[in-house]
């Protein structure tokens, strides 16, 4: 059922979002089956780990994505983050998913299987469609100890179930980070409405911005410029101190 749902709801968010966005070409490595950088402290033993999902045309290097990595690496995460094969072949999203579950499923082998990795805290997020993908991932794998919602989908909250099903249910630390005007993909009222069906306590951080949690139409304003790179390093600081949190929440371990 939950495989079926997530087919349905990826062909949604292809016909809502378009064609796949032309953004600036990744860095390739010929020599791997997956084009991803993982990055873990120095000298610090056995460390968790965030493996962390793209959006559906939002590559591993542009900001959210490798800010993220980069501040929970400073902060003793060890991070993974990874382009769709799609992405890397210039072409577009599986219609049911399977190749992208695919392409996670093989980024948590990488990681399980790295010395430096605590295998036992291993955290997952995702954005936008990477959020669809990242939280089916999070339901497949009983494992891993939370989740990260980025930019996530949510057009209404009676159909929140379809989206991420069963977080009412989910008693493992789920947050949700987005931007406060995005009335096409989730807006926020009825994301409130959603996780107000729910018994745990989950983490919402609503920062300044549509979709991207970037405020759009005014991109040659200065002043919104440093909004919308003060809002990018709001969502990277806010995701790595719900990871922090995560992993001392002793009632969530």
């Amino acid at each position: 059922m939950l495989q079926i749902m997530l087919i349905m709801l990826i062909l949604i968010f292809a016909l809502q979002a378009g064609v796949l966005c032309a953004v600036q070409k990744p860095g390739s490595k010929s020599d791997l089956a997956l084009d991803y950088n993982l990055q873990i402290p120095a000298n610090k033993g056995k460390v968790p780990c965030v493996i962390i999902c793209s959006g559906q045309g939002y590559h591993k290097d542009l900001p959210l994505i490798k800010e993220f990595a980069d501040l929970a690496e400073q902060s003793g995460f060890a991070a993974v983050r990874f382009n769709w094969s799609y992405f890397t072949a210039k072409g577009k999203p599986s219609e049911d998913g399977n190749k992208e579950l695919t392409d996670i499923e093989n980024i948590i082998k990488l990681a399980k299987q790295n010395p430096g990795i605590d295998s036992t805290r291993i955290y997952i997020a995702g954005k936008s469609m990477g959020s669809l993908l990242a939280y089916y991932a999070f339901q497949e794998h009983k494992e891993l100890k939370g989740c990260i919602l980025l930019t996530p989908i949510l057009s209404k909250a009676e159909e929140g179930n379809s989206y991420y099903p069963d977080l009412a249910k989910e008693t493992r630390p789920v947050a949700f980070i987005l931007g406060d005007r995005d009335s096409g993909m989730c807006k926020l009222t009825e994301l409130y409405k959603y996780l107000g069906t729910c018994a745990q306590n989950i983490s919402v951080v609503a920062l300044a911005g549509e979709h991207g949690i970037q405020i759009e139409g005014d991109d040659d304003n200065p002043d919104v410029q440093k909004i919308n790179k003060e809002s990018i390093k709001l969502a990277v600081e806010s995701a790595v101190y719900r990871l922090k949190v995560f992993e001392y929440d002793k009632s969530k371990l």
